[in-house]
């Protein structure tokens, strides 16, 4: 099985979408799970595939891609929180200027 095999097997079951959901929901930040699956897809491809490889046949994959959410949410270096929640407090919803004026 190759790198690319195992992470289209991981997309066609969800299972990142499933973690993003689950982690950024006890998170309160559940406003750009697209986003952030995306972002993990991205770095999962970009990994060595002997390692992506033997993470999915010894069934460690799972936990993983926990980390790696976990990790992009969290933590303040990662390109996620760089990109979208950096910023997320300076944005205002127009509906509430609206109530405002």
């Amino acid at each position: 099985m190759t790198k690319n095999e195992v992470i289209g097997k991981i997309a066609k079951e969800r299972i990142v979408e499933q973690i993003c959901s689950n982690i950024a929901k006890s998170a309160d930040c559940d406003d750009t799970l697209k986003d952030l699956s995306q972002e993990i897809y991205l770095d999962l491809l970009s990994k060595d595939e002997e390692k992506i490889v033997n993470l999915y046949e010894t069934n460690q994959i799972r936990f993983f891609v926990v980390r790696m959410v976990t990790n992009n949410l969290f933590s303040k270096n990662s390109p996620y929180y760089q990109v979208f929640r950096k910023n997320a407090n300076l944005t205002v919803d127009i509906d509430d200027l609206k109530d405002k004026l």
